[in-house]
């Protein structure tokens, strides 16, 4: 799969999480309208910057 380097924002650190759900549920329902597969999941190694803020979501496509 290409790299997505998709990001979001929010009013605060909630609202930036739930953005950041909804753009990779975006991102699924985009692959499977190509008939592409959603990738597993992994870890992915991030260099973090002194005002950055990481924080792993879940999401699930079984549903």
């Amino acid at each position: 799969m290409e790299q997505n380097d998709s990001a979001t924002q929010g009013d605060n650190i909630n609202d930036a999480i739930e953005m950041g759900k909804d753009a990779i549920c975006l991102l699924g329902i985009s692959l499977e309208d190509d008939g592409k597969e959603i990738p597993k999941p992994n870890t992915k190694e991030y260099i973090q910057n002194d005002d950055d803020i990481l924080v792993f979501v879940d999401v699930d496509f079984t549903k």
